[in-house]
């Protein structure tokens, strides 16, 4: 019992055959309140009684975790099959708990009146899909009433999960389709950065073309300013000398 409350990793406990005494089932169960991991319990082959009953049913009236329980060849109605307060506490937990889906009662000396009692909350709940229910003496009405509400949760349930399966479905398909049209919607935009970083590439390409060019010319334009003066500057050099040569043959004819 005191592992039901400390051990949060616990999904499945087994005491089958170990001697329980009512009391004993009765503690266990107790801690059945506070468990949130517990999924399937297995009590048969004890002496489980009207305690043990009431104490299950009470803790299963809040326990929203366990699906599976096994109660079988358990003496239910007590050492003299006459008390009928754990039943009723069964009964009354059935109509209440919305998780459980496998009870066994097989072997448990309830009676007809406790399978009356059995049968009318079995019709209050939608989520049992199994009862084990033979050797203890329900009349045929009761059981076949039992057998066409299992059916009929067990209907549910299929349809419930194969709602369940195509929803699942369709919300695959809405995020496979999101995640396409989000990765066609990258490639476009990574496709519009290529184009654009293409565009100030050649952008870039063409300015440096353009200061190559200007470049260019200005040194062209420099070498032919270059080039006038050199010519200008022989020119008078040429002319400069022309005149010295001039003046002397003057000079050498007034001699």
């Amino acid at each position: 019992a005191k592992a039901l409350l400390t051990d949060s990793a616990m999904v499945s406990l087994d005491v089958s055959h170990a001697g329980l005494s009512d009391l004993a089932g009765a503690f266990l169960c107790r801690a059945l309140r506070k468990n949130r991991s517990m999924i399937k319990l297995e009590l048969g082959g004890n002496r489980l009684g009207p305690k043990t009953c009431r104490s299950l049913g009470d803790a299963l009236c809040t326990n929203d975790a366990l699906q599976f329980v096994n109660l079988e060849s358990n003496p239910l109605t007590g050492e003299k099959a006459d008390d009928m307060s754990g039943i009723v506490a069964i009964a009354h937990m059935v109509r209440q708990n919305k998780t459980l889906r496998y009870l066994s009662l097989w072997r448990c000396d309830i009676g007809p009146e406790g399978g009356e009692i059995v049968a009318d909350a079995v019709c209050s709940n939608n989520i049992l899909t199994c009862i084990e229910l033979g050797y203890n003496g329900w009349e045929n009405s009761h059981i076949c009433q039992i057998a066409q509400k299992l059916e009929e949760n067990r209907s549910s349930l299929s349809k419930k999960m194969k709602e369940e399966a195509q929803k699942q479905m369709d919300h695959q398909q809405r995020v496979e389709e999101e995640e396409k049209i989000r990765a066609e919607q990258e490639h476009r935009l990574a496709e519009q950065r290529w184009l654009e970083e293409q565009k100030l590439e050649r952008a870039e390409i063409r300015l440096k073309e353009a200061e190559d060019l200007a470049r260019a010319q200005a040194i062209e334009k420099e070498r032919k300013r270059q080039e006038e003066e050199r010519q200008l500057l022989e020119e008078k050099r040429a002319q400069e000398a022309a005149k010295k040569k001039k003046k002397k043959s003057k000079k050498k004819k007034k001699a």
